[in-house]
């Protein structure tokens, strides 16, 4: 979603180890030092606090992590550094193909499989969900830029635009998928309620037993199609929860940001890099709320869906007993 930015952040190199590529020697143990006050005084409310600390501690035996700018965003942030420097990557949705290719992919899957939504969750050990971990960089290369302590501005900007481009996929990927679901149920309901509209001939209809056992082997089909749809949905709009949260946290660093009067005249040629971000996050927050309110729709119509499929089934298997009661005829 490159129109979200007002500029371009850079081109997209893969990313690497924070530790090696973005600070001054001096730079970064003037950081370093602060990291055990400022994480201990940092704001951490949720019930995950104390796995927060577990992490850094761990963390803090195998790498040096320096401290975030954002205390809520501290224990993924160091999460996301052990796993650069472990080479742990996520996949990309458009690994599965476009949004057709992963709709196919989705339905023909067993019902009980992961889908592919649910790759943010897949990695080993995984801790802090994805989105929280790529503004947790995002916003830390922003805090390099604006204080001048990152030893390269442009290796730190194309990093940036690497994050940012995979945020820009998740959403655009997640709308897409939302769409071409809402989509495809909104033509099956239409379908399916031209019998139940016109339920005197499909009564009638019902009593040929060939199109009831079709009627029973569609529905079994379109409840798996219900089934794997929900399942993608509610994996995407846990994500979406998880990215809308995160993107809060971003806007209110970004807010106090952008009323410090002494980057803007020590580091004014960041000023154009600090309003394309505050359009990214903007963006980002509208795309978030779009797809709740898709996701919330597609809900609505599933459920629909699912009681259309009830009533023919219910109707099919009422004609059913009624035939076998007919053909093995009164109790002797």
């Amino acid at each position: 979603m490159a129109t979200y930015a007002p500029v371009e952040l850079s081109a997209t190199p893969e990313f690497d180890a924070l530790q090696n590529v973005m600070f001054e020697p001096s730079n970064l143990d003037r950081i370093a030092a602060r990291d055990d006050f400022e994480y201990e005084t940092g704001n951490s409310t949720d019930s995950t606090s104390h796995m927060h600390q577990d992490t850094m501690k761990e963390t803090h035996t195998q790498l040096h992590v320096p401290t975030h700018p954002i205390p809520s965003m501290q224990a993924a942030f160091a999460e996301s550094m052990r796993e650069a420097a472990q080479g742990t990557n996520t996949p990309s949705a458009k690994e599965f193909g476009n949004a057709s290719a992963r709709r196919k992919h989705l339905l023909d899957q067993h019902v009980d499989e992961p889908t592919h939504a649910a790759r943010w969750q897949s990695k080993p050990g995984m801790r802090y969900h994805e989105l929280w971990k790529l503004m947790a960089q995002i916003s830390f290369g922003i805090y390099l830029l604006l204080n001048g302590i990152a030893r390269d501005d442009q290796q730190v900007m194309n990093i940036l635009q690497g994050h940012v481009d995979e945020v820009d996929e998740f959403l655009e990927t997640t709308l897409e998928d939302f769409d071409l679901a809402q989509q495809d149920v909104d033509e099956r309901l239409k379908f399916l309620k031209l019998p139940l509209e016109n339920i005197t001939i499909f009564d009638a209809m019902l009593e040929d037993r060939e199109f009831r056992l079709q009627i029973v082997t569609g529905n079994e089909r379109i409840e798996h199609v219900i089934t794997r749809t929900a399942k993608a949905m509610n994996d995407a709009l846990k994500d979406v929860k998880q990215g809308m949260e995160a993107c809060k946290e971003f806007t209110i660093y970004l807010a106090a940001e952008g009323k410090d009067a002494d980057w803007k005249l020590e580091r004014p040629d960041m000023r154009k890099v600090f309003e394309a971000m505050k359009g990214n996050v903007d963006g980002w927050h509208k795309a978030y709320v779009s797809l709740q309110t898709k996701g919330n729709a597609l809900g609505v119509r599933l459920v629909q869906l699912g009681s259309i499929v009830a009533e023919m089934d219910r109707r099919a298997g009422a004609v059913s007993r009624k035939k076998r009661v007919r053909w093995s005829g009164p109790a002797s």
